[in-house]
């Protein structure tokens, strides 16, 4: 709608102001200083330099907008420093984190956690980010979606979303005797599924054929877990 053009283009625009200052900063350092010399002085001082904007990132990720794992927002802060990511920039940063925490407005979801978790989510626009989430919601309650983003943020830039949902939900329906609702509980806990139990289908027999021992353990416990998850609740 409208509403979804305005954000994703105020977010394209986000982009375009950090990428003016990535290259103002760019063209300020190289008409600032002397041409490098391959002193070690120098060098060193590049590195310096690098640590201390990964250090300042990642207190401003902790002080300022909530990060509570020091580890997670230092090896985020050097990603973005080190690839030289407009989001390296605090301002940018927290600009497109409150945009999508906005966007999304699922109650229980914190997008600073999935940042945390998956950069990747920082390059998903605003329009992705609504259509992903309505995808989510035509299939699990806003509680179960939030669920399943905090446990898989991959979920907020799959492009094949409904098409791995419904594959795997009769998967699970076929192979575990279970209902679509139980089925949709479990992938809300284990998302990861969507990506795992798939790859395991038999170009023979149906997954009412099948035996859970197939699997290899991992995917099986992840299916216990989920199925189990629904009541423990």
């Amino acid at each position: 709608g409208a509403g979804g053009r305005m954000a994703e283009a105020q977010t394209r625009a986000e982009l375009g102001v950090a990428f003016a200052l990535d290259a103002s900063d760019a063209a300020a350092g190289a008409g600032g200083r002397m041409p490098p010399s391959d002193s070690g002085d120098e060098g060193d001082a590049a590195v310096s330099s690098v640590a201390e904007r990964v250090a300042g990132l990642a207190r401003f990720l902790c002080e300022g907008m909530g990060a509570s794992d020091a580890l997670s927002a230092e090896r985020l802060a050097a990603s973005l420093v080190r690839a030289g990511s407009p989001y390296a920039h605090p301002e940018m940063l927290e600009q497109k984190v409150r945009r999508l925490q906005n966007t999304l407005a699922l109650d229980s979801l914190d997008v600073m956690s999935l940042v945390l978790a998956d950069a990747q989510v920082l390059h998903v626009d605003a329009g992705s980010a609504v259509r992903r989430l309505l995808e989510m919601l035509a299939v699990w309650p806003a509680g179960r979606a939030a669920c399943a983003l905090s446990n898989c943020p991959r979920l907020l830039y799959v492009e094949d979303f409904s098409e791995r949902y419904a594959g795997t939900q009769d998967a699970l329906v076929g192979l575990m005797g279970v209902s679509e609702a139980d089925a949709a509980f479990c992938l809300s806990e284990e998302p990861g599924l969507l990506w795992t139990l798939l790859v395991h289908t038999d170009p023979i027999l149906s997954w009412r054929a099948r035996d859970i021992a197939e699997l290899p353990m991992s995917v099986q416990n992840d299916i216990s877990f989920g199925l189990r998850s629904k009541y423990a609740l």
